[in-house]
């Protein structure tokens, strides 16, 4: 029948809660900036866990987030989901999530270098990327030679342009993004060679057994070699084709009236062969005087005309 009273206090904390945190979205190998949380109640201590550790981040850790280098080393969109736990005074705060995704940077498959011959049309060139849904785009440093300034994706075919006596080159240069993540650029040469032709002289006549000069073919474009045609043999030239140049000969004609023949030139530089080019070979005969019988006369005799 004797009471007492104690007299306590309990201190209820109001819910904790937290600030959210939006998704965040990197590209492979960039920089990420810490990230902080903030509560409703302060001071607030932060507990978080990762679920993949091979976006570039620890599997866990307390307060912030620490600043960190992305990494996918797969040619696939990876995330992991952070799960972040407000504790203030041992009471512990509903769980709190956000995702951080890492793009991979998508690389496009190697492009061999192109040669072509002026006029020629060229191939079509479709770029392919690694990653599955890049979109791919292309530059060319040299629009000259046919091909457009840029495009994307495929590379259509076209006529080769070259009018000038040296080889051109244009550099193509192809990049393939995903999700805003720009992979390396991937280079290959698209070469145009000129189309060589033959200056040579157009007429050569020689009289029987007269040794030629040699007859030496030239182009403007440098390094263009040589392949001929004789059509008659029988001018003394010995063969009915050859290389290079024509080599010296003596001309032979036994008959009376000029025989000749067609030498066919076709030149060719870095397997582009150019038009054919004609000379004519013409041989004269020589003229003799036909033999005369002596004669004898008597002095005042009247002779004709010899």
């Amino acid at each position: 029948s004797c009471p007492d009273t104690i007299i306590f206090n309990v201190n209820l904390l109001p819910e904790i809660t937290m600030d959210p945190i939006e998704s965040v979205d990197l590209c492979e190998g960039e920089f990420q900036n810490a990230i902080g949380f903030n509560a409703n109640i302060q001071p607030a201590l932060f507990s978080w866990t990762n679920t993949n550790t091979s976006i570039g981040l620890p599997s866990g850790g307390t307060d912030n987030i620490p600043s960190f280098t992305a990494t996918n080393t797969t040619i696939d969109v990876i995330s992991a989901q952070i799960d972040i736990t407000p504790i203030v005074n041992g009471c512990q705060g509903d769980v709190n999530s956000f995702s951080i995704t890492v793009n991979p940077l998508p690389n496009i498959s190697s492009i061999p270098d192109q040669t072509y011959c002026a006029g020629e049309m060229s191939n079509e060139i479709i770029l392919n990327a690694d990653a599955s849904g890049s979109t791919i785009s292309w530059v060319s440093s040299n629009q000259t030679i046919g091909i457009g300034a840029n495009g994307n994706s495929t590379i259509s075919s076209f006529e080769t342009v070259n009018t000038g006596n040296t080889l051109v080159l244009a550099t193509i240069s192809a990049q393939a993004e995903l999700n805003s993540c720009i992979g390396p650029a991937t280079s290959f040469n698209i070469t145009i060679n000129p189309i060589p032709t033959v200056n040579a002289t157009s007429l050569i006549a020689l009289c029987d057994g007269q040794n030629s000069s040699v007859i030496n073919p030239t182009s403007p474009v440098s390094g263009t070699s040589f392949s001929w045609i004789n059509s008659n043999e029988d001018i003394g030239l010995g063969t009915n084709s050859g290389t290079g140049s024509i080599p010296s000969f003596t001309a032979t004609n036994n008959g009376t009236t000029p025989i000749s023949s067609t030498i066919t030139y076709t030149p060719e530089n870095n397997n582009c062969v150019g038009p054919n080019e004609q000379i004519e070979i013409t041989i004269n005969p020589v003229p003799n005087v036909l033999a005369l019988n002596d004669t004898t006369l008597c002095s005042g005799t009247s002779i004709n005309t010899i």
